[in-house]
C-alpha cells in the first residue's frame, strides 16, 4: 500500500466537507429567497459546490479515485448539524443513526479498496464509463416525465435525484482519474491531447451532478434525503464501475460489500423524514380510502358553498367535499401533510388567518387531541364559521381505554407522518368535549357514534350561534 494513499483519503474528507456544506447553503438561500443576502449566499454555496472538481483532481494525484469517494459520506455529518442550525430541520436519533451508518459504510468501503488491491487509473478504459453514463442519462427521462405529471416515484424524490447526481459525479471523478494517469502515472493534468480531450468531456458529470441537487432542492426534496441518496451512489457507484472499467479487476471484497450494507442501512433510516417514504406512502393510500366512508358520515351536515377543514392533514376528506359536494374548500394546518391540489394555509395552532365568519361550514376532524391548545382552536372555529361546525373525536370511557387511544394514535400517526405530527395527546370523554363546546360557545345540534369498537369516535354537529 502507498503510503501517499491516506492522503488522497484526507483529501477526500475535507473535499466531502466543504461540498456537503455548500449543499446546505444553497438550500438555505433558496428558502430565503427574495430576503437580502440571499443571492450572495447562493453564490458561495454554488461556489464551494463548483469545488468538487478540485478535490477530486488533487485526491487523484495521491492514489486512484475510489480513495477518495469511499470516504465521500463523512461530510453527510457536517450537512446534518448545519440543516439542525440554520435549517431548522428537528434531528432525530433515526436521522443520527442514518449518519453514522453512512460514515461506517464508508470506513468500511476504504478499509476494503485499501485492502482489496485497487488497480491504477491507468488500467481503466473509459468506453466503460461512457455507455455507464448514458444509460444514466437515459433515466433522466422517466424521473422528469413522472415528476411532472406528479406520478409517485418508487423512493423519495430527493433519494432518486441525489442518487443520479451521485451516479454523474462518481463518472466525473473516474474519467478524471483515468485522464491524469494517461501516461501511465497519475499527474495534476494529462499529458496527452487525449487525455485533455477526455479530462474536459469529465466536467459534464459534474455539470449534471449539480443540475440533480438543484432540481431535488427546487421540488423542496429534505436535504438529508437527497444528500444521502448523493452520497450513497456517489460512494457505491465507483466499488462496480472500476472492476467494469478495468475488465473484471478490482472486484469488491467483503469488506467492501460490509460497507454497502452499512451505506444501504444508513440511505433507509435518513429516508424517514418525508411522507413521501414507503412507509408513509402505505400509511397515505390506507387515508385515501377510508376518507370516502369518513366523509360520508358529515356530508349530510355540510351547509353553505364554503368549507374550511382545520388540521386538515393528506386534505383528502376536503377533497371529498370539493368533488362530491362541489364545495369551495380551503385546507389549514400546523405542518404540510397536504396530498392534494387544494390550498392550504399553515397557521401557528392559536389563531387562524382568516376574518370572521369567513366559512360556511368549518370541519375538525380527529384534529383537537393533536392540539396544544384544543380550547383555544374551538374559539378560532367559532369566530371563523357561519352556520356550521363538525368535529370528529377519539373518545374514551376507562382510563384503560384513555391508554389505548395513545398507543393507538402515536403508533399510527407516527407511521403515516414519520414523526412530523404534533404529539401533544389531550383525549377526553364525549362529556368532556361537550363542556368544552359550551365554554366555546358553541351549541351541540346533534351527535352520533362514528365508531364504537376499540377506537371509539364521536360526532358532534355544533352551530356557532
Amino acid at each position: 500500500m502507498e503510503p501517499f494513499y491516506f492522503i488522497a483519503l484526507l483529501i477526500g474528507v475535507a473535499g466531502s466537507t466543504v461540498v456537503h456544506l455548500s449543499q446546505g447553503m444553497m438550500r438555505l438561500a433558496i428558502a430565503r429567497r427574495g430576503e437580502d443576502g440571499a443571492r450572495a449566499l447562493y453564490l458561495a454555496g454554488m461556489t464551494m459546490n463548483f469545488s468538487a472538481p478540485l478535490w477530486v483532481i488533487l485526491a487523484n494525484r495521491f492514489g486512484p479515485t475510489v480513495l477518495y469517494t469511499s470516504v465521500y459520506a463523512v461530510g453527510l455529518v457536517a450537512l446534518l448539524i448545519f440543516s439542525c442550525v440554520k435549517l431548522g430541520h428537528r434531528a432525530r436519533p433515526s436521522d443520527m443513526a442514518g449518519a453514522g451508518a453512512v460514515a461506517a459504510g464508508a470506513a468500511l468501503l476504504a478499509g476494503g479498496t485499501l485492502a482489496g488491491g485497487t488497480p491504477p487509473m491507468a488500467a481503466l478504459g473509459a468506453a466503460p464509463l461512457f455507455f455507464a453514463g448514458a444509460g444514466a442519462v437515459g433515466m433522466l427521462a422517466p424521473v422528469w416525465w413522472m415528476t411532472a405529471r406528479r406520478r409517485r416515484l418508487p423512493m423519495p424524490e430527493g433519494i432518486v435525484l441525489g442518487g443520479l447526481g451521485g451516479v454523474f459525479l462518481a463518472l466525473d471523478s473516474l474519467l478524471k482519474g483515468v485522464a491524469q494517469s494517461d501516461s501511465g502515472e497519475a499527474a495534476f493534468l494529462p499529458a496527452t491531447a487525449a487525455g485533455a480531450a477526455l479530462f474536459a468531456m469529465s466536467f459534464a458529470g459534474a455539470g449534471l451532478a449539480f443540475a440533480m441537487t438543484q432540481w431535488a432542492h427546487t421540488r423542496s426534496a429534505p436535504p438529508s434525503q437527497t444528500i444521502a441518496g448523493y452520497d450513497a451512489a456517489y460512494v457505491a457507484a465507483p466499488v462496480f464501475l472500476v472492476p467494469l472499467a478495468a475488465g473484471g479487476a478490482g472486484m469488491p471484497n467483503a469488506w467492501c460489500y460490509a460497507g454497502l450494507a452499512c451505506l444501504a442501512l444508513g440511505l433507509f433510516l435518513l429516508g424517514a423524514a418525508h411522507p413521501s417514504r414507503p412507509a408513509a406512502a402505505v400509511a397515505g393510500r390506507w387515508m385515501r380510502r377510508n376518507s370516502a366512508a369518513r366523509f360520508a358520515a358529515i356530508r349530510p351536515f355540510l351547509r353553505g358553498r364554503t368549507l374550511l377543514d382545520v388540521g386538515a392533514a393528506e386534505g383528502y376528506i376536503g377533497e371529498c367535499a370539493a368533488q362530491h359536494a362541489g364545495m369551495d374548500v380551503r385546507l389549514a394546518d400546523v405542518v404540510d401533510l397536504n396530498r392534494t391540489e387544494l390550498p392550504l394555509d399553515l397557521y401557528d395552532g392559536h389563531t387562524l388567518p382568516y376574518s370572521e365568519k369567513s366559512f360556511d361550514t368549518v370541519t375538525v376532524l380527529l384534529t383537537l387531541h393533536h392540539c396544544a391548545e384544543p380550547d383555544c382552536v374551538l374559539s378560532e372555529v367559532r369566530r371563523v364559521a357561519r352556520e356550521r361546525v363538525i368535529v370528529t373525536e377519539s373518545v374514551y370511557r376507562t382510563r384503560a381505554g384513555r391508554r389505548m387511544l395513545y398507543l393507538m394514535d402515536r403508533a399510527f400517526n407516527g407511521f403515516r407522518s414519520e414523526g412530523s405530527m404534533p404529539v401533544c395527546l389531550h383525549f377526553r370523554t364525549a362529556r368532556q368535549w361537550r363542556e368544552a363546546f359550551k365554554e366555546a360557545g358553541l351549541t351541540v345540534e346533534h351527535e352520533a357514534w362514528v365508531s364504537r369498537g376499540l377506537h371509539k369516535q364521536r360526532l358532534f354537529i355544533l352551530s356557532p350561534r
